[in-house]
């Protein structure tokens, strides 16, 4: 049975791991001259980094790929898993040859869903160590809540589910997205359509409300002073990163009691009259009568958020596959 769902796989899995061989060997060779400039370049590292358009190239299809590799999964691998089966009626043949429903859907789950979860984490090791100096340096440098130039610290959303062990709790749950759609829909390109959607519904979940509230942010109370660390673009507030390499997860503006408070109406003027004395005056002002309450996650806290989101797509795919023996012991015919 083993024997027989690796020959079912063996293609798809030839060419996904062809193509994690060829961007683990693009890393592998590029990663040590990243890591001598790095240690070589100082403070000016990341600013040398970026003027690299290969280091840039890089970095971008680094984290895009690890993005990218568990949807596709559960699309390319998860959907048509139990669907194919179903729609030309081979199970049964399975079936009649003492394989329990059971074992048979077992050891498919198990041979690729380990071969999925292997790739995805392979792929993310190869990533998150060629992107570990500047992943280092944004930790420890960076202080801005938009990203520094053109990198993105780890916590931050865009690279966040790119790094560690995270990806391999995606991959899981994506590909078991994939069997149980397949499996209850019975039609191919629905399911690999609406795993996607699903996947990305999932995702959008984790990062806006579920990853904030996993871990009690830490909060300060800081003073509006200068452009520096307050700026107004479309009536939202950006302050200054109270931590190097730390995740802001809300700002609020309050007055002087702690009650929060919307925007002045007045604050574009502290940006159009420029550095002269109006512009000194509407920041006197505000520093007088704001503060911004800043939510953050320390930089520190990265595995511990890692942790616990790969446990928490772990035990979503062992619910999808409690679910899946359910319904194929009990529904399928």
């Amino acid at each position: 049975m083993t024997w027989l769902t690796w020959r079912q796989l063996r293609t798809s899995a030839a060419s996904a791991y062809a193509s994690l061989l060829l961007i683990a060997i693009l890393l592998a060779v590029t990663g040590p001259a990243l890591a001598h400039l790095a240690a070589t370049a100082g403070h000016d590292f990341l600013n040398r980094a970026q003027d690299n358009s290969a280091d840039a190239a890089l970095y971008d299809i680094g984290w895009i790929a690890v993005l990218a590799t568990p949807p596709l999964i559960g699309m390319f691998w998860g959907a048509p898993l139990i669907s194919a089966e179903l729609t030309a009626g081979t199970q049964r043949l399975v079936w009649n040859q003492t394989v329990s429903r059971t074992r048979w859907l077992a050891v498919k789950l198990i041979v690729c869903g380990a071969a999925a979860m292997a790739a995805t984490g392979l792929l993310s090791l190869a990533v998150s160590w060629w992107s570990s100096p500047i992943d280092k340096a944004l930790d420890a440098t960076a202080t801005s809540a938009a990203p520094a130039g053109f990198w993105f610290p780890r916590l931050a959303e865009e690279t966040f589910a790119a790094r560690g062990v995270a990806p391999v709790g995606y991959a899981a749950l994506a590909f078991m997205l994939g069997v149980t759609l397949g499996l209850v829909l019975r039609r191919l390109l629905p399911a690999m359509a609406v795993t996607g959607i699903g996947y990305i519904a999932v995702q959008v979940v984790m990062n806006l409300w579920v990853r904030p509230a996993l871990l009690a942010p830490e909060h300060l109370v800081m003073r509006i002073t200068n452009t520096v660390n307050f700026s107004s673009r479309n009536g939202l507030i950006l302050s200054q990163v109270p931590e190097p390499g730390a995740w802001i997860t809300s700002e609020q503006l309050t007055d002087n009691a702690g009650h929060s408070v919307a925007l002045p109406s007045w604050t574009p003027t502290c940006f159009t009259d420029g550095p002269g004395r109006n512009s000194q005056a509407c920041f006197a002002r505000l520093h007088r009568l704001y503060e911004v309450v800043v939510a953050y996650q320390p930089a520190g806290r990265f595995w511990t958020l890692q942790f616990y989101e790969l446990g928490i797509y772990l035990a979503l795919a062992v619910a999808l596959a409690a679910f899946c023996v359910y319904w194929i012991r009990v529904r399928v015919s």
